[in-house]
């Protein structure tokens, strides 16, 4: 009616119910809440159910926090005290607000993203809610203005809901595809996490207030420190960091907050024992508003120790380079390199000298032959084109003499050089010149001085062994002057044996067992005569050495028979031995002679009065020792084995241990001039180890001396050193034998034609050598050489050597009264084998064994050859 107005009201209510349960289709991350407040911030629906109240206000800190439409709120604890991480977004058409909240333990890295996702994506289901309700909203507000339009009361506006259903079509279909998004997201977020969790690069996320709350495996190997020490907070950014790096951190923090990220840079992070770890570090900014960020760091520590030896391999080098460069300076050390690809040559300054190069004269292969001496030149060649060769292992050594280019002096070069190959090609020499002028003139002046000083070495050598020769042959012929009283005694009663039974053989013809026994006691005087010629000879050193099995017991007493008739009748000798003792290895006569010289130096220490004791015992030494001359004198050493001790001991003046630590010295003597030589004690120590043993010396002065020498016992326990009975073997063995006997002695020819013939062989007797050769060249067929060795006109090496041109291969036996050892080693080289030496006199069996010996060789030979 005129004058009246009509109000019409529109309303649209939206079930809680419906938005609650639009929150709950939200795949939202485990243990997050999502919560829907209106414009006047009041709370309208919750995925909790009616936590918080619904209807209650949010937070006025939160609300406060509120910055544009989406965004995230700094870290903040509910009302339990529970450490949450929050994100929102509010609909620009109604003004709603979604927040959506994390716990802080389910929140890491990739769910910071995640949460941001869902804001921004996931929440428009509710803001698509919301528009609807604003589209019909405006629709009706449109019915409403064409109602008011009208002063006529206007019917019910009547409208179809199909685009409300439309809608929810499309919202459904867009739903799907958000879910379909969040699978995607979520499959990368978990490729992420694996690529997060194996990267060898350390990553870790921290908060603004520098506590590390996420890192992987590779950053907590890095700092030292385990995932407890995560999960507890334990972990800081700032304890990490040595002080002399918080700077170096500050700045790369503040360049990220100004770039969004630093320029990777290097530091060092500070174990929790102590070490240090070199790292390159790379810093991003997360969240501008909570300062929180992530750093990526990659250990350093194998590239800085790389880097570390580099760089001493680096200075070695130039150390290195510096020493051979002093080197090769200090010792005038020229170096050449030859590329033999490009037959580029490379001299230093030295090697230019040397070649006396002009100074701008080219360095090439031709000056280097250019230089070279003539005579020089094709042995150099030879040598370098050996050294180019792979086969001889590509080194160079060579002495040559250069002409100097320029002041055309000779000069002695040594060089030596290296050849590297490839591909079986030499391709460089690299090498060293040294002049050695100075050298070489110097080994010519030393040469001729040498020569002169060996050939006046050589005069006084063999003047001094001239006088030791002599003089140790007036010691023998000294110390057989001592014994001559006793060697005649000895002598005239194998003479008086010799006659006397001579005699009785004459008279007693007739009776052949008087006669037999007769003839032992010639055969027995004729041994001791031969024993007394050998000790002589030995004595005077005309006799050769000869190392035999002996009786140490039977020894010592022949010893004592010599001594009783030359020491005198003031001096007791004693002989003590043990029963019983092993046989010995060493020369019968040097033995008499050491221990002939101990006894009758013994005899002077006592002045001709007192008691002599020679003794011999068997000792066993298990273990090498060294016998002493005096308590502080090493003497000499005593291998283990078994030994025959010798000792001779007096009551005389005994010696001072001065006295006593030079007694072995060549020439010393205590003795007044003309009364000895001071070479007795030297050749009984001499003796002793060329036998083998060791000597002893002990004294004391007023109470006497002991010497003691160890000779080895012989190996062969079997030998005896008495002889059996003799007697020529049987004569069939020698029946038949043709041996042609060469004797410039009569009666010797007649009684050795005598022994011969009586074992079977048949003798044909030549009175000299030259009678001899007649005999064979006339055809004489003979199987054996029997001659003596000295004989007038031709001896009998000679001889022998004749025999052997005209008949090789036949076996002699060279016989002789007196030899020494140059004479048997002439004999040896002159003859070259084939013979046996026999010393005078040799008895039947002797002659007769070793004949059988010779021929039975001399056969087997012969059977050989055909």
């Amino acid at each position: 009616a005129a004058g009246t107005s009509r109000i019409q009201a529109l309303g649209l209510i939206l079930p809680r119910e419906r938005l609650a349960a639009t929150l709950a289709e939200t795949r939202l991350p485990r243990g997050a809440v999502a919560i829907l407040a209106d414009r006047q911030n009041a709370i309208v629906a919750s995925t909790q159910g009616d936590r918080p109240a619904i209807g209650s206000t949010l937070d006025p800190a939160l609300v406060g926090a509120i910055s544009g439409d989406v965004g995230m709120f700094k870290p903040f604890n509910d009302e339990i005290g529970k450490l949450l991480i929050a994100a929102y977004a509010r609909a620009p058409a109604t003004g709603y607000l979604v927040v959506v909240s994390v716990p802080e333990a389910v929140f890491a890295a990739p769910f910071a993203a995640s949460l941001r996702w869902l804001a921004a994506i996931g929440l428009p289901l509710l803001l698509l809610s919301l528009t609807l309700a604003a589209i019909l909203s405006r629709r009706l507000a449109g019915a409403l203005q064409r109602l008011g339009s009208d002063d006529e009361w206007s019917p019910r506006p009547s409208f179809s809901l199909r685009e409300v259903r439309d809608l929810s079509e499309r919202l459904k279909r867009t739903a799907l595809r958000q879910r379909q998004a969040v699978a995607v997201r979520e499959r990368a977020i978990a490729d992420l996490r694996v690529l997060f969790d194996t990267s060898p690069v350390g990553v870790m996320r921290a908060d603004a207030g520098g506590r590390v709350y996420s890192a992987n495996d590779a950053y907590l190997r890095i700092v030292g420190m385990s995932r407890d020490d995560l999960n507890q907070g334990r972990i800081r950014w700032d304890d990490l960091t040595p002080p002399e790096w918080i700077a170096r951190d500050e700045a790369a923090i503040a360049e990220a907050f100004r770039q969004g990220g630093s320029t990777p840079y290097q530091k060092e992070y500070l174990r929790p024992d102590g070490t240090r770890v070199p790292v390159l570090v790379f810093i991003t900014l997360d969240d501008k508003a909570a300062g929180t960020g992530t750093a990526f760091a990659v250990d350093l520590s194998d590239w800085k120790a790389t880097d570390i030896a580099l760089a001493r391999a680096h200075e070695q080098v130039r150390e290195s380079e510096a020493r051979l460069r002093l080197a090769t300076e200090a010792g005038q050390v020229g170096v050449f390199d030859w590329n033999l690809r490009t037959s580029e040559l490379q001299w230093d300054e030295r090697v230019r000298t040397i070649w006396a190069l002009p100074p701008d004269a080219p360095v090439t292969i031709e000056a280097f032959y250019a230089g070279l001496h003539p005579d020089d030149i094709t042995r150099v060649e030879t040598i370098i084109a050996a050294s180019l060769d792979p086969a001889t292992g590509g080194h160079y050594e060579a002495e040559f003499r250069v002409i100097g280019m320029i002041d055309r002096v000779e000069r002695h070069i040594t060089a030596r050089a290296r050849v590297w190959f490839a591909n079986q090609q030499a391709i460089r020499m690299l090498g060293t010149a040294v002049e050695v002028t100075v050298q070489r003139q110097a080994e010519a002046v030393l040469a001729r001085d040498k020569a002169a000083l060996e050939q006046l070495v050589r005069e006084r050598t063999d003047d001094l062994q001239a006088t030791q020769a002599e003089l140790a042959h007036l010691q023998r012929i000294e110390t057989l002057g001592q014994l001559a009283s006793g060697i005649a005694h000895d002598f005239n009663n194998v003479l008086q044996a010799v006659q006397g039974a001579a005699s009785l053989i004459e008279r007693r013809l007739d009776d052949p067992e008087r006669v037999q026994r007769l003839a032992q006691v010639l055969s027995e005087a004729a041994t001791r005569g031969s024993a007394i010629t050998r000790r002589v000879l030995a004595f005077s050193r005309h006799s050769e050495l000869q190392t035999e099995v002996l009786d140490p017991t039977a020894l010592l007493a022949s010893v004592g028979e010599i001594l009783r008739h030359t020491l005198g009748a003031g001096i007791d000798l004693r002989i003590e031995t043990d029963e019983d003792l092993p046989l010995l290895l060493a020369d019968r006569g040097q033995l008499e002679m050491v221990l002939i010289n101990l006894a009758t130096n013994a005899r002077d220490a006592m002045s001709g009065a007192g008691k002599l004791t020679l003794a011999a015992r068997a000792e066993l030494v298990e273990r090498e020792i060294r016998v002493a001359f005096a308590g502080h004198h090493q003497g000499d050493t005593l291998a283990p084995g078994r030994y025959i001790r010798f000792s001779v001991a007096d009551t005389g003046i005994g010696m001072t241990e001065d006295v006593l630590a030079r007694v072995t010295e060549p020439f010393f003597t205590t003795k007044p001039v003309g009364k000895g030589t001071g070479l007795g004690l030297a050749m009984v120590r001499r003796f002793a180890e060329r036998s083998g043993g060791a000597l002893m010396i002990q004294s004391v002065p007023a109470v006497g001396t002991l010497v003691t020498v160890w000779l080895p016992v012989s190996d062969d326990a079997a030998v005896v050193t008495t002889r059996p009975s003799e007697g020529p073997r049987s004569a069939v063995a020698g029946r038949g034998k043709r041996i042609l006997l060469v004797e410039d002695e009569a009666i010797l020819r007649g009684l050795v034609s005598a022994q011969l013939e009586s074992a079977g062989y048949v003798v044909i007797p030549a009175e000299s050598g030259a009678a001899a050769l007649l005999r064979l060249d006339a055809g004489e067929q003979v199987e054996l050489v029997i001659s003596d060795l000295s004989m007038p006109g031709m001896d009998g090496i000679a001889l022998m050597q004749e025999v052997q041109r005209r008949r090789p291969g036949l076996p002699a036996i060279l016989l002789t009264g007196f030899v020494n050892e140059d004479t048997a080693l002439t004999a040896e080289k002159a003859l070259g084998g084939g013979f046996f030496l026999l010393r005078k006199p040799v008895t039947q069996l002797q002659l007769l064994e070793r004949v059988a010996v010779l021929l039975e060789g001399a056969a087997a030979w012969r059977a050989n050859l055909g």
